[in-house]
């Protein structure tokens, strides 16, 4: 399933359910749909739909939003002469 496709289902999905989906710009350089919920409503969001999940607490909620993969793995850190694996 490509982004696009798995963003489509998710919104789809949730706006069914009867969930608010907003544009987010959220951690590991996430952009794309996305709801915010109370903590006991995490459960109804994972069951309306098929689209694996990931969601940060925001303290006061959870910001759920389809899991993306990459094909590269983030490493901020060049690697160090000095460092052994």
């Amino acid at each position: 399933m490509s982004k696009q496709e798995k963003y489509d289902k998710f919104t789809a999905d949730l706006e069914e359910a009867g969930f608010e989906v907003r544009p987010y710009n959220g951690r590991f350089f996430y952009r794309g749909p996305a709801v915010r919920i109370e903590q006991d409503e995490l459960q109804d969001v994972i069951r309306a739909t098929t689209v694996k999940l990931q969601w940060d607490d925001m303290g006061k909620g959870l910001i759920v939003y389809p899991i993306e993969t990459c094909a590269m793995s983030f490493n901020p850190l060049p690697p160090s002469p000095f460092r052994k694996y």
